[in-house]
Parts: structure tokens; sequence; C-alpha cells
């Protein structure tokens, strides 16, 4: 009597059930690739950088410090919180000692100047 299907009625033979447990075999290491295949380097991927860094910089050196040629190509980050009700941004920093040329805008007046809305 084939091993794996009870004692009142058995439906397939020996050699049948061994061939149903070889294809069974088969379809789960199949699908085992097929997930590893999918789901692999990222598995991977994440696994390594538990250890090392994976980290690879997109580009290249410019040559070009933060700190040289404060000018027209120079930017900063500045903190600005929009608030409605107010014309322009309000700055969340200390801009007295920042170039006003980088926060970004212009008021509108021409007597009115950015010092005007540093936080005291």
């Amino acid at each position: 009597d084939p091993e794996h299907q009870g004692f009142d009625y058995v439906w397939m033979t020996k050699s049948q059930e061994k061939l149903t447990t070889i294809y069974g075999w088969i379809s789960f290491v199949l699908l085992v690739l097929f997930a590893a295949g999918l789901f692999g380097h990222r598995v991977t991927t994440f696994l390594l950088s538990l250890w090392k860094g994976i980290y690879e910089p997109s580009g290249f050196d410019q040559q070009k410090d933060f700190t040289d040629g404060i000018g027209v190509d120079s930017f900063a980050y500045v903190p600005q919180l929009k608030e409605p009700g107010f014309t322009f941004p309000l700055l969340a920093c200390d801009i007295s000692k920042i170039n006003s040329d980088l926060i970004g805008w212009k008021p509108l007046l021409s007597d009115k100047k950015i010092e005007s809305h540093r936080s005291y």
C-alpha cells in the first residue's frame, strides 16, 4: 500500500505517489529559486549593509569647496516658515552673519531691508 493515503481508500499506486513527491519537491525548489532571484539582490544588499557601507556616490568631485567664491553661484540653506497673512516667509534662523543675497527673495519696497526681519 502507498504510504501517505490512509488505509481505507488507496487511489494512487506506489509509483504515482513517488512521482507526485518528486514533482512537489521540484516545484518547491523552483519556487525558492524564483523568490531568491526576485528578492535576492535586495536581501543581499540589506544584509551587507549591516556590516559594511554600501553607499556609492554618483557623479564626480568638482574640486569646489563650499566656502570658495561666495558670490552669484553660492547658496545656503536658510530655514523659512511660510505662514498665511505674511507676504514673505518667516526666517527661522539668525541671519546677522550671512549675506542677504543668499536668502532667496527680496522685499517688495526698496527701502525695506531683510535685516528688519531679524529676530532679537
